[in-house]
């Protein structure tokens, strides 16, 4: 088995015909296990690619006059012709700008009728730049053409008796969902971990489930009361998507592995990078507690704070990643899980359509990514005073 996947590498690099990215390739083991394409990769330097310095699209302002009040953009996409589209959640609206990110309008808002929204959520471009928004409070889809005018509601029931949340599209009409099933500690203060459902259903078909995956750690505080405090959980793992070119990616970060999902449900292919989860010591604890006290916004937070140092527990290894995301041409990007209190660029490892790591880029740490295409990438940045943006940069390979 071992010498079947050096030769597939080598095999690989030699096809390519390029003594960089043979060198690249060189450094990953491909095989296959029962129809699953295997990748380890090597945990070794890579290429660096960068966004330019200056923003090519920003949208927003301090003012927020002329339709730049930003409040909870939690999601915008490109249609063809440059312009953008923004969930502005706090009003419940889709809100569209030019090229250059003048406004140009809004539809929808809150309510319950046709083109309405409980709470605006993921958007995703659809045949012919019609737009998809996602309704995190009521289970459908809503239909806007590329004007923003109102077209259809697509509407999904129930997922095991919860109310599904959308990833995003795997095709024209096939999207991943999931739902999460909450742990509560069972009367004792102690650590849980939440799990999500991920399924796949197309619009008008069944649901067809993916699987279980262990999801969000939480530490559950029992009081006096009998009431629960809940934590996030000092360097809690989780589990992460990222949707589209007909592949469901989906990485639990207790390890570096991230796994595609196919159309059907079925595993296609798993991506590794050979790098053991580093262990949570006392000196990491120590730090993490330090940290906190010292970032805390006044001394009723201290005190609660203090309140839980003695009980909480951590996981017993950090996290080997934050956050997928996919590029319009399918490659997958990584964030590497960077301590609280660190302060540096994070840092993206972005593997291939075959699942070789091709390149690292350092991209700010308050820039939140929504979409990545073949030259641009564009997220939700926050200024020092918390003003919300919509950045665009050019990416420089």
């Amino acid at each position: 088995m071992m010498k079947k996947a050096v030769t597939a590498a080598v095999a690989a690099s030699i096809a390519l015909g390029c003594s960089s990215d043979s060198s690249v390739r060189a450094n990953a083991m491909i095989r296959d296990s029962a129809g699953v394409r295997i990748v380890l990769n090597a945990d070794s330097p890579l290429p660096s690619w960068r966004l330019s310095e200056d923003a090519v699209l920003s949208i927003g302002s301090v003012n927020g006059e002329g339709g730049q009040d930003l409040a909870l953009p939690w999601s915008s996409v490109r249609i063809a012709d440059g312009r953008i589209a923004v969930a502005n959640a706090r009003t419940d609206e889709l809100r569209f700008y030019d090229s250059t990110g003048s406004f140009i309008r809004a539809v929808g808002g809150k309510g319950e009728g046709p083109g309405e929204f409980g709470l605006i959520a993921l958007l995703n471009t659809f045949r012919g730049d019609s737009i998809i928004a996602a309704d995190a409070m009521n289970p459908r889809l809503t239909l806007f053409d590329s004007e923003g005018a109102f077209g259809r509601t697509v509407s999904l029931g129930d997922l095991e008796g919860r109310l599904p949340r959308f990833q995003g599209l795997l095709t024209e009409d096939i999207g991943l969902y999931r739902v999460t099933f909450f742990q509560r500690g069972g009367g004792r203060s102690r650590a849980v971990r939440d799990t999500f459902l991920l399924a796949l259903k197309s619009f008008d078909g069944p649901w067809n489930h993916i699987g279980r995956f262990a999801a969000n750690e939480k530490f559950n505080q029992w009081l006096p009361n009998g009431s629960v405090a809940a934590w996030n959980l000092p360097f809690a793992r989780s589990v992460q998507t990222a949707v589209g070119n007909g592949v469901a990616w989906v990485g639990v970060s207790d390890k570096y592995e991230v796994k595609a999902y196919g159309t059907d449900g079925t595993l296609k292919q798993i991506v590794r990078v050979d790098r053991a989860p580093r262990p949570v010591t006392d000196d990491l604890r120590a730090r993490f507690f330090a940290h906190q006290i010292d970032s805390a916004d006044d001394d009723d937070q201290r005190r609660r704070f203090r309140s839980v140092h003695d009980i909480i527990e951590f996981p017993p290894t950090l996290p080997a990643f934050s956050a997928l995301q996919l590029d319009s041409e399918g490659r997958l990007w990584v964030r590497e899980y960077e301590l609280p209190w660190e302060t540096g660029p994070a840092v993206w490892r972005v593997f291939d359509t075959e699942g070789i790591a091709r390149a690292v880029v350092d991209l700010p740490s308050a820039l939140t990514i929504q979409e990545i295409g073949h030259d641009y990438l564009r997220g939700l940045w926050r200024d020092e005073l918390g003003v919300e943006f919509i950045r665009a940069y050019a990416i420089i390979r």
